[in-house]
């Protein structure tokens, strides 16, 4: 069932009016029946899958907190990872492994081919494969209790706002909300609608738009030349940012009316200065995730400097595996922490600024011991706006080049993009006229997909962190209902209605 779908909006108040008529120590049951069901209507296949993730996570995380000694949960912990590991790599990565076995088993001239597997690719399992690895290493390292009410724990699993593509939810965040009594909240009612209104503007609206044209270059990149091989990328990159955050919004939205909250996901993602900029603004929650679980476990930046370009490599190439079985997703993540380990090497190391850190709390002592005000801010420590505006977009560059990897299927398709970009770039007329015949859209279509990306780019540069439904909260009525009313009528005139298009990270 999609979030876009008509089956959704009848599905979406039927469970709202059952979860609020319930008394508050049984709303879990019809909020976690309602989940398996969502998992079951599109296979109930992967409701199997996921019922299995659930018990042997659950097992794993009463068998951790119920060893005596540091040894005993570390024996508890490592299988139980280890399932969760091989399940997520039997259905995502055994075909992956298997073809790229048979390659090298062709390159040696050795003549032997493995057959493909006829698997299935459950719905979400990346999202709660890292949930529950997540929920395991918590209780392991005594950061919360393990979870003993199955029930509970199985709606942690299954949430149906965040099953298909997240956020990456922590259990020490959610599982206390599952049990808090709460009444049903006008704010919450309202922020949620919100919220929701506005991810439906930038799926239905902007990335839904955009997508025919995307598709259609990706699909024969033969067939078209000039300009239009720099406009995709860039147009790839908002519909994919759209798209996914459009899906959160959704998800966050809809777990508010149940008075649940879920981490805010994206925070203007591309008006970052920096590709480690980048990354605290988009997908937060498996950003944080790599961070907490990978990167500062194998020593994070508290370490010599050849050491942590090693971690920034390692933990970003996971994540371009997470995302696909594919090596253009590891080039694509591979190629993310090749940016972030160059913009390390002009960053202070961790013993530097341990040491500028030192100096400064001395400074301020001394001026505190001898009576002084606090040190005013150094003056030309803020970047002149130009400077800031080419950081933001030389970052959307780098982002949009890494973009193309993950977007194509084939290294030969992104030969021609290289290539053919540079074709009538001699004659700059003919470059943006042959942009317009690739582009197969008339004026009108151009400016009705341009205006809500307009909006998309205002509403992020002045929230700050792209949360509309929280920035018009402090809005006067006579702006912000106005605006409410502009809202619905942009959203009416520039949706693709008719389309039900799945959600891009919802093959993930």
């Amino acid at each position: 069932m999609l979030f876009n779908s008509m089956a959704y909006a009848i599905f979406l108040p039927v469970v709202f009016l059952l979860y609020w008529i319930c008394p508050h120590r049984f709303r879990w049951i019809p909020l976690l029946a309602v989940s398996f069901w969502f998992c079951a209507n599109l296979d109930v296949r992967y409701a199997v899958v996921l019922l299995a993730v659930t018990v042997v996570s659950y097992a794993a995380g009463r068998m951790i907190e119920g060893a005596k000694d540091r040894g005993g949960k570390r024996r508890a912990l490592l299988p139980g990872i280890l399932l969760l590991v091989g399940c997520l790599a039997f259905f995502k990565y055994a075909n992956f492994i298997i073809a790229n076995v048979n390659a090298l088993t062709a390159l040696w001239g050795k003549g032997t081919s493995l057959a493909s597997l006829k698997l299935i690719l459950p719905v979400g399992i990346s999202f709660y494969t890292f949930q529950t690895i997540g929920y395991l290493a918590d209780v392991y390292r005594g950061k919360i209790p393990a979870e003993r009410h199955f029930g509970y724990y199985a709606l942690f699993t299954s949430f149906f706002p965040e099953l298909i593509s997240g956020p990456i939810g922590r259990a020490g965040d959610l599982l206390p909300q599952y049990r808090k009594p709460r009444e049903l909240s006008a704010d919450d009612l309202t922020y949620g609608l919100k919220l929701m209104a506005w991810g439906y503007f930038k799926k239905l609206c902007i990335a839904d738009a955009i997508a025919p044209v995307v598709n259609n270059v990706y699909a024969k990149p033969m067939s078209y030349a000039g300009l239009i091989y720099i406009v995709v990328p860039v147009l790839y990159s908002i519909e994919i940012y759209c798209d996914f955050s459009g899906y959160t919004d959704i998800a966050v939205g809809t777990a508010r009316l149940f008075g649940i909250d879920l981490i805010q996901n994206f925070k203007n993602p591309y008006g970052a200065h920096s590709v480690r900029e980048f990354w605290s603004r988009w997908h937060i929650s498996l950003s944080t995730w790599l961070r907490d679980y990978i990167y500062i476990p194998m020593g994070g930046s508290r370490c010599s400097r050849l050491r942590q370009c090693f971690n920034i490599m390692v933990t970003f190439l996971v994540s371009g595996l997470w995302h696909g079985a594919s090596w253009t997703f590891v080039i694509w993540g591979g190629l993310h922490g090749f940016f972030q380990v160059v913009e390390s090497l002009f960053r202070p190391s961790w013993k530097e600024k341990q040491r500028l850190e030192k100096r400064a709390q001395v400074r301020e002592q001394t001026r505190k011991a001898e009576g002084l005000q606090p040190a005013a801010a150094e003056p030309g420590k803020k970047l002149p706006a130009l400077v800031r505006g080419l950081q933001i977009v030389w970052t959307f560059a780098l982002v949009t080049l890494a973009w193309m990897f993950f977007r194509t299927d084939s290294l030969s398709t992104l030969q021609r993009f290289f290539e053919g970009a540079s074709i009538g770039v001699s004659d700059p007329y003919n470059y943006l006229k042959t942009l317009v015949i690739c582009m197969d859209m008339q004026n009108k279509e151009l400016i009705w997909m341009a205006i809500p990306i307009a909006i998309l780019w205002i509403v992020d540069a002045l929230t700050g962190d792209g949360d509309i439904a929280k920035a018009s909260a402090r809005w006067k009525p006579w702006v912000k209902y106005p605006i409410y009313v502009l809202f619905l009528v942009a959203l009416l005139l520039f949706s693709q209605k008719g389309v039900s298009t799945n959600f891009i990270y919802a093959a993930f």
